[in-house]
């Protein structure tokens, strides 16, 4: 996170949002790809995990753009729809998902 507006708060008991004003979806996914990456090389036991005997992340990124006037519920929707594809999909991985695609 490079810019003084960024945010990264507990949004849950194990979830995180992180808030990256002014960035588009190409950075957004490095980002994210980033920290998971950093999170998974400090090889952090977890003996409870049925994934890994280490910390990973899985994370799910959504983008607002000005023009799509989404509300801020819908972000967090598609935010948390793209996480469990990357959970479904074996975790420790960075999504996205394309709105569009996307039942109501």
């Amino acid at each position: 996170m490079a810019d003084g507006r960024d945010l990264c708060a507990r949004y849950g008991g194990e979830e995180f949002v992180v808030l990256l004003p002014n960035t588009d979806e190409k950075s957004a996914l490095q980002i994210a790809e980033k920290l998971r990456k950093n999170i998974e090389l400090e090889n952090i036991p977890h003996q409870y995990s049925r994934v890994s005997h280490f910390v990973t992340v899985s994370v799910g990124v959504a983008t607002l753009m000005p023009q799509k006037a989404l509300p801020p519920e819908r972000l967090v929707e598609l935010a948390d729809k793209a996480l469990y594809r990357a959970k479904d999909l074996g975790r420790n991985q960075v999504r996205t998902l394309d709105e569009k695609n996307l039942s109501p």
